[in-house]
């Protein structure tokens, strides 16, 4: 998945691209930049989004509770205000319990999932599954 869709471009999270979790006041910047990261192409045509659905682990040092499932706005920002994308395809990789895993008997257990995504632009939402990680590729941008 990361291999397949790797742009060189970083963005800013916080000044270009800025993920909303459902009902929340204020975006996920400032939250840990772990969480999320954007790339885009050399020619600004392509647009990744990559977001980590987890709890982080209590700090009395226990495990960490799985991330429910969730949704998350899409703002693009700045210079991204204004683009439009064709073409968007949603990779998911996702255990529905934090026991499985793939082992050498069953390779496929956990696995990443594609789906198209009707268009991203400002505004759209995703729906991300429970205990997952998430990368959202954008193509053919557009400016209005």
């Amino acid at each position: 998945m990361i291999d397949q869709t790797w742009q060189p471009n970083a963005l800013r999270v916080d000044d270009d691209i800025v993920l909303m979790p459902a009902g929340w006041a204020q975006p996920l910047a400032p939250a840990p930049k772990s969480l999320f990261s954007a790339q885009k192409s050399t020619d600004g045509k392509m647009l990744v989004l990559r977001y980590v659905n987890f709890r982080q682990p209590p700090p009395d040092g226990s495990q960490p509770q799985l991330a429910p499932a969730t949704s998350l706005t899409v703002r693009l920002l700045g210079s991204m205000a204004a683009t439009k994308f064709n073409s968007t395809i949603m990779w998911t990789l996702a255990s529905p319990n934090g026991d499985l895993a793939n082992t050498p008997g069953q390779p496929n257990r956990v696995r990443p999932e594609k789906k198209a995504i009707s268009m991203l632009r400002d505004g759209t939402v995703l729906d991300i599954p429970a205990n997952s990680y998430v990368i959202v590729v954008a193509d053919g941008a557009s400016h209005s």
